[in-house]
């Protein structure tokens, strides 16, 4: 089965490229193209806008109705996305907020005019990042120490500082301390597309598979189909 992945930029299609993808592709699945939405650098979706990222995935879709289609953007802001049909309400659990937003976007875009001569052929499944991409290197903060010397003592107090949350995906997302900016705290310098790549690959995907249960069940519905 063909898979064809919208990112949110560089730094998702770089992740999804080098570690997503092998893992996905020895298993069964296919990841054969990966687009990412801001390709002049890092995605941020709150000021990309629902309209091009609606349009970016139905040319695609017109293109090549023979694929399936997916996404990984950040949860983070995403909510300020103008979805057609979406209302936001304060739900308190983050995984049933992520799978209403989630289910909004499917159904917009199954309801694009554009798409209906050929509806019955497509399959969309988009996937958000609980809470964003930095997320995953929240599975072994010890890696941080990999991409930049002279931090040790900032990492241990990060890591301390969440070593009681036992689901990583469930960390705190509010502007201050989200996962971003915490690791941005204690990496001066940090730069998404490279370091971040650097850490994941150093993590390995079966570590986050383990601590990102809604990642997880993204790759297994690609291993599945």
């Amino acid at each position: 089965m063909r898979i064809c992945i919208i990112a949110e930029g560089q730094s998702e299609m770089q992740f999804i490229d080098s570690v997503v993808s092998p893992y996905v592709y020895s298993r069964n699945s296919r990841i054969e193209k990966i687009w990412p939405i801001n390709s002049g650098g890092v995605g941020k979706t709150e000021s990309i806008g629902y309209q091009k990222i609606k349009r970016v995935i139905t040319t695609q879709m017109r293109s090549d109705n023979s694929a399936v289609y997916t996404t990984m953007f950040d949860y983070y802001r995403f909510p300020k996305v103008n979805i057609p049909g979406f209302t936001y309400e304060p739900y308190p659990d983050p995984y049933q907020k992520a799978k209403v937003r989630e289910d909004a976007f499917r159904n917009a875009i199954y309801s694009e005019e554009k798409l209906a001569s050929f509806n019955d052929n497509i399959t969309f499944h988009p996937f958000l990042m609980l809470h964003e991409y930095e997320t995953l290197m929240f599975c072994d903060l010890s890696k941080l120490g990999h991409v930049r010397e002279g931090n040790d003592a900032a990492i241990r107090k990060l890591m301390k500082d969440v070593e009681h949350i036992e689901n990583i995906e469930l960390i705190n997302d509010n502007q201050l301390t989200a996962p971003s900016k915490r690791i941005a705290n204690v990496i001066k310098g940090y730069a998404k597309p490279s370091m971040g790549l650097a850490v994941t690959k150093s993590i390995g995907i079966e570590m986050m598979l383990t601590k990102c249960q809604h990642f997880k069940e993204w790759i297994d519905w690609m291993i599945g189909l």
